[in-house]
């Protein structure tokens, strides 16, 4: 009987990176499915639509772009970020015309762009020479079934809800999720 113990079979920082993945491509996929309901309800033009998606998009790339150069470490970085995205969410929500949709969606993208970098680093760090790919399974799964679920969680629930409380109540269960 050896005294080896043996490594667990997912380290805490691939399944933490993994649900946190998994929220980040979640809302995103909620609000850019939501987003033709919003514009619509608000009057907003498709090229006013557009902006609004470009912006999560623009924040999601600076989020990306400056995650290595905020303060903290890599895991107090990511929670940044992540708690940086729920109020974004709540803004855009509550959101009645197109500026506090664009400020909302910045604040989503970049919140959730801070993560990717710092993720995969730590994903990389502790997966060892041979770890590495097997643990990307998971995280890359998550961003799969992420895309789905924010995308099906609208479609579900805007049978029984506006626009509003779709995005809140993606809110609430990811910040209980987290």
């Amino acid at each position: 009987e050896s005294n080896r113990r043996e490594a667990p079979l997912l380290p805490y920082s691939v399944v933490a990176c993994s649900v946190v993945f998994f929220w980040s491509i979640s809302v995103r996929a909620l609000i850019y499915t939501v987003m033709p309901t919003v514009g619509a309800d608000l009057g907003l033009s498709s090229s006013m639509v557009g902006l609004v998606i470009a912006g999560m998009l623009l924040g999601y790339a600076a989020g990306s772009w400056f995650a290595g150069t905020l303060p903290g470490s890599r895991k107090a970085r990511i929670l940044a970020g992540i708690l940086l995205s729920i109020p974004g969410a709540v803004l855009v929500s509550t959101a009645r015309d197109l500026w506090p949709l664009v400020v909302g969606v910045l604040a989503i993208g970049f919140g959730t762009g801070v993560y990717l970098p710092l993720g995969l680093s730590l994903i990389v760090d502790v997966g060892g020479e041979r770890g590495k790919a097997r643990h990307m399974v998971p995280h890359e799964g998550s961003a799969t079934l992420a895309s789905f679920s924010g995308a099906a969680f609208v479609a579900v629930s805007l049978a029984w809800t506006d626009w509003h409380g779709s995005i809140l109540l993606w809110c609430a269960s990811g910040a209980v999720g987290l």
